[in-house]
């Protein structure tokens, strides 16, 4: 069991100190993306606003789950191993799931090929870690100090998966996106990026169809299994996670092609397009009434090789007579060292052939991103958006998923300025409420920041952005209405 949380840990944690639900939400949805806009539709880039373009550096950094709220300290604060498993797991019994997620959008660059085509050359490093159905009274009881426990004996009854899985990857894209019609107040825009993955690892361990019993021995002072069967499978490529440092982002263990793929539809007003707001500054609004976007984010795969070294699975049977499994056998013991400390025991843990090498292909997170765009007024819009996650892990154990989202998010926007308020409904935090600001060149905010400072947030989150863009004279027009 220490196996699994310790690379919940590990990684979970690297994650928050390096550095789902849509990436930053709030600016996704507004005008003036820029290049970023490229990454969660490539069609945005025709047509758009600038000439050119400059992302300098874009991040976000998530953590969720659906058993605790976190609270505003939580934001800033430093997580260490105790207070960050209590977050996620909290004390009740019963599956705990967890995602933590960055997105780090480096150097990238759009610009104009002609009045109806746009280019882009895109970098981007990701770390997603999902937790699925890890029993929390379990991990818990593991991670605490021994004391007397009137729950015990606790009986663990799992006919599902305890997973944790983690990848780690970069993506180099091109990016091409056309203006296809404009014409009777219509306009269609198709964009396409085409991605190098190159990947920098993949871990996960799987403990399948668990059924046993914790209980104590208050002589030892210590926890144990006993009466426990299951399967336990361990794998590793790449990066070591629990040594995990910022220039293992340039070490590539894997490789793959992915793509995204998107169309924009927008419906020109009857009445004028110009705001006497940005006129002032010479520039036209966008000339839509409504805009409908529609893409597929994330098609592809990433091809790793288990290290041999630490890759292996296991049945579990602590089942004889008398026999225990105390905890503290795995105390001290290094994330690389399970698969000897393991092997070291074969009467509770048996190795299964043919689990320990090998290649294999990691999925990509592949969501299916739709939103609308309402222009209410003048510099108020309204856009709604869904995200359907069409990547599971549920029989793969080593690919990660994102979740099913609902985003409502009315916004005030300028060219220079704009101001967000994304709520956000998913199937792993619920209800969350944040804050976004662009300012220039600078965006910050959070998906969860409102929701946070009530103390009845699931997930925690910021995201910053500093870009360079050069604006058109005049915002492209649509063709003349009937």
């Amino acid at each position: 069991m220490k196996v699994t949380l310790s690379l919940v840990l590990l990684a979970t944690i690297c994650a928050l100190q390096n550095a789902k639900a849509q990436d930053f939400p709030g600016l996704r949805t507004g005008n003036y993306s820029g290049v970023n806009g490229a990454f969660s539709n490539p069609a945005n880039i025709a047509a758009s606003p600038y000439r050119f373009d400059l992302n300098l550096f874009s991040a976000h950094v998530l953590a969720g789950n659906d058993q605790a709220s976190f609270k505003m300290k939580d934001l800033t604060s430093s997580i260490s191993g105790d207070s960050f498993s209590d977050q996620v797991f909290g004390k009740n019994a019963g599956a705990a799931n967890g995602l933590a997620n960055i997105s780090l959008n480096l150097p990238s660059v759009m610009f104009n090929a002609g009045p109806k085509m746009s280019f882009a050359l895109t970098s981007r490093a990701r770390v997603l870690a999902n937790i699925n159905s890890l029993n929390g009274k379990l991990v818990n009881k593991i991670t605490e100090d021994f004391e007397n426990d009137p729950e015990l004996p606790y009986t663990v009854a799992s006919n599902d998966n305890m997973l944790v899985n983690i990848s780690g990857w970069s993506e180099f894209g091109l990016t091409a996106a056309r203006e296809v019609f404009n014409s009777a107040g219509k306009r269609l825009r198709a964009g396409i990026t085409v991605k190098y993955l190159a990947g920098i690892a993949n871990s996960y361990v799987n403990i399948g169809k668990l059924n046993g019993t914790i209980n104590a021995d208050n002589v030892l002072q210590d926890a144990y299994l006993n009466n426990t069967t299951g399967r336990l499978a361990l794998g590793f490529s790449g990066v070591n996670f629990s040594d995990f440092e910022a220039g293992d982002l340039t070490k590539f263990n894997g490789s793959g092609v992915g793509a995204d793929i998107g169309l924009v539809y927008e419906w020109k007003s009857t009445k004028g397009i110009a705001d006497s707001a940005d006129m002032k500054l010479g520039r036209n609004r966008p000339g839509y009434k409504f805009r409908l976007g529609i893409s597929l984010l994330d098609a592809g795969k990433i091809s790793f090789t288990r290290d041999v070294n630490r890759s292996g699975a296991y049945d579990i049977a602590i089942n004889s007579p008398g026999e225990r499994y105390y905890f503290s056998q795995l105390e001290d013991v290094d994330l690389d060292s399970y698969k000897s400390k393991f092997n070291s025991q074969p009467n509770a843990f048996t190795p299964v052939a043919g689990e320990s090498e090998g290649k294999y292909s990691v999925s990509l997170p592949t969501t299916l991103q739709i939103d609308a765009d309402y222009h209410v007024a003048k510099m108020l819009y309204i856009n709604a958006g869904g995200q359907l996650a069409l990547s599971s892990n549920s029989s793969t154990v080593y690919n990660g998923q994102y979740y099913n989202s609902f985003t409502l998010t009315p916004r005030i926007e300028t060219s220079v300025f704009g101001l967000f308020l994304p709520v956000n409904f998913n199937a792993l935090t619920e209800t969350n409420i944040g804050v976004g600001v662009r300012m220039g060149p600078l965006t910050l905010g959070s998906g969860s920041l409102i929701s946070a400072l009530t103390g009845s947030s699931k997930q925690a989150d910021i995201f910053l952005g500093l870009h360079i863009g050069i604006l058109k004279n005049k915002y492209d027009k649509f063709a003349p209405g009937r």
